[in-house]
């Protein structure tokens, strides 16, 4: 098998923390050129609670006390037609699809509609809320976010991360993130670490000062993973909370698992308010 070449291993590591932004609810832009950002991100957030906003197009029966009423799925919908004139409901037939003519008043006022098929209530669509099954919010926003990458490999007979920062990697906004990828392969088999950080997590490792880093944008530096742990993803721990938060529904355990969950899953620090 032939080896990865530089540029083909960096494309990897922002295809893959593209990939983990999806799995927790970002839209991801990769732009097409060597830009001043690797991944620029938006996400649907709950404004009370701050948990991911579902946005799936969902559709139920009007009718609360119809078992259609949380979701029907669209096989199951009766396509009829109304009269908005005399109000008299058709079975949406090859006729009366191609006209607007009511066949019973006789006037041009016949509008498609969608009814349930267990009770023939009106179909609509299911507003949109919180993934977080305890907050009642119906209110959201959006955020977003920009990201560079840096794929990184062991140097030093593997005792450190060694990986190049350029001065215009940095860029002065809170919503700018700094995520460096690692693709490890042990006894033949694979595995991947993140290190996210903030602009200030950034700063607090890297001298931003040197000739090298403002000057040249050749300045490799070598990090220490221990002295780098409070910003790696803990894709097993995260796992294990992630199951509990979705068995609660208690408001105060939700709370609870989400804190600590922060403490594995540094990926979170994209979500927090700025």
């Amino acid at each position: 098998m032939s080896e990865i070449k530089v540029g083909q291993f960096g494309k990897i590591g922002e295809n893959m923390v593209a990939f983990e932004l999806s799995k927790r609810g970002w839209i991801v832009f990769l732009p097409p050129y060597d830009e001043r950002v690797d991944i620029a991100a938006m996400k649907f957030i709950c404004s009370s609670c701050g948990s991911a906003w579902n946005i799936t197009h969902n559709l139920h029966c009007s009718n609360k006390d119809c078992i259609n009423h949380n979701e029907i799925a669209k096989s199951k919908i009766a396509k009829s037609k109304k009269c908005t004139n005399c109000n008299t409901v058709f079975e949406r037939d090859e006729i009366t699809s191609q006209t607007s003519l009511c066949p019973k008043c006789n006037t041009n006022t016949l509008e498609e509609i969608a009814l349930c098929n267990i009770c023939n209530n009106e179909i609509s669509v299911k507003q949109n809320n919180c993934t977080n099954s305890s907050c009642n919010s119906k209110d959201y926003k959006i955020i977003f976010r920009s990201i560079q990458v840096k794929s990184t490999h062991y140097v030093d007979n593997g005792k450190n991360l060694g990986f190049n920062f350029k001065y215009q990697d940095l860029l002065h906004d809170n919503r700018h993130f700094f995520i460096v990828y690692l693709r490890d392969t042990k006894d033949c088999k694979e595995s991947h670490h993140y290190w996210v950080m903030s602009k200030d997590d950034f700063i607090s490792i890297k001298n931003i000062n040197t000739v090298s880093f403002k000057i040249y944008q050749n300045d490799r530096g070598h990090y220490n993973p221990d002295k780098l742990l409070k910003f790696k993803y803990n894709e097993e721990k995260s796992y294990q909370i992630n199951k509990k938060l979705e068995q609660t529904s208690n408001l105060a355990s939700f709370s609870e698992y989400k804190q600590l969950l922060k403490k594995y899953d540094p990926f979170l620090k994209l979500d927090e308010e700025l």
